[in-house]
């Protein structure tokens, strides 16, 4: 593998293809942040699962014990940040934003919904909408609805207002915390409670609202490696 990155911002981009043990090369600057201090750091993956695969197989190569709290997924991450600088806010994972979604499509009328009205009570139909919220927030929700045929958009500027009227601004999500940051409430907590160097690993892709999240937090680090494969992964967006 070979380095690239913003030496000012103490960026780090390991870059290389599947088998170019870029991945070893971070688990080697994890290892010496580790034997430095074991709270030094943080790594960031994207799935539940792989972190903890993750995780697991950077134990056994240190053949020790290490503090799962310095490894979590992206998503956690974030919600972590977000939620201890807006405490009277809380987080809406994706099951209960279905479980939202659900009650208003269940409680609507065919005026509010029209000819969609037949599968007001789809969990499919809910899961759908969740979606479409998810890429309203990633992609722009003005550009989403350009894309939306007239019934779809209408459906999910319903499901919009409703949520908006129910729960006001109590509510945040994922993508709201990516977008939403404000380094100045966490500037302080991060190197107290995440260390100073972060690592990432594992990603093939990252939505438009992650790179604006890591863009923010970056800086905040004083040294952050990452793999990138340029197969998988467009450098322009570093």
């Amino acid at each position: 593998s070979k380095t690239g990155g913003n030496r000012e911002l103490g960026l780090n981009v390991l870059i290389g293809s599947a088998l170019s043990r870029k991945t070893d090369s971070l688990a080697e600057r994890m290892e010496s942040a580790h034997k430095e201090n074991p709270f030094s750091y943080t790594f960031l993956g994207p799935s539940g699962v792989y972190v903890k695969e993750f995780s697991e197989w950077f134990a056994r190569q240190l053949n020790s014990s290490i503090p799962r709290s310095n490894f979590l997924v992206i998503d956690q991450f974030a919600g972590k940040l977000f939620g201890s600088s807006n405490p009277d806010m809380m987080l809406v994972d994706e099951h209960l934003m279905n479980v939202l979604v659900s009650n208003i499509l269940g409680s609507a009328s065919q005026d509010d919904i029209g000819t969609l009205y037949p599968l007001k009570d789809s969990l499919s139909l809910a899961a759908v909408v969740v979606e479409a919220i998810k890429d309203a927030k990633d992609d722009g929700e003005a550009e989403l609805m350009d894309r939306l045929a007239n019934q779809s958009r209408s459906l999910l500027q319903f499901v919009l207002r409703e949520l908006e009227a129910r729960y006001g601004s109590n509510l945040f999500d994922t993508f709201d915390a990516y977008r939403n940051i404000n380094t100045e409430y966490i500037r302080s907590q991060i190197k107290s409670r995440f260390g100073y160097k972060l690592f990432l690993n594992g990603f093939t892709n990252l939505s438009h609202a992650q790179i604006i999240f890591l863009s923010k937090i970056i800086p905040l680090f004083e040294e952050t490696y990452i793999t990138l494969d340029p197969a998988l992964m467009a450098l322009a967006r570093w």
